[in-house]
């Protein structure tokens, strides 16, 4: 076991601490299956079609780019960019008796 001194260590910690310095090293973790542009390519038609699934873009990476990834990855390449899955509210729909009833209702 080598000895650290005092100092080395204080130096070490600064050089963390600073923005920049010290940054996770490439080969470390699992390798990613897609690239930056099949990453980008999965984000732009989500948020221009709003109704497609995961699943949904899951085929067209598998037809466009040939690389199969399960509709996870695709959730999470779009997680990764704060694109979440939500449901589209329908609100009922107001006949124009409704709206008469709702503006007497208002006015009294």
């Amino acid at each position: 076991m080598t000895s650290v001194t005092l100092c080395q260590l204080c130096i070490v910690i600064k050089h963390y601490r600073e923005p920049g310095q010290y940054e996770r090293r490439r080969e470390q973790g699992r390798k990613r299956k897609t690239t930056r542009n099949q990453d980008r390519f999965l984000v732009l038609p989500a948020l221009h079609r709003r109704t497609f699934t995961a699943h949904d873009l899951q085929n067209d990476l598998r037809v466009v780019h040939g690389i199969a990834v399960s509709d996870q990855t695709v959730r999470n390449r779009l997680w990764e960019v704060n694109l979440r899955a939500r449901r589209s509210l329908c609100a009922p729909h107001l006949e124009v008796h409704h709206k008469r009833a709702r503006l007497r209702f208002a006015l009294e």
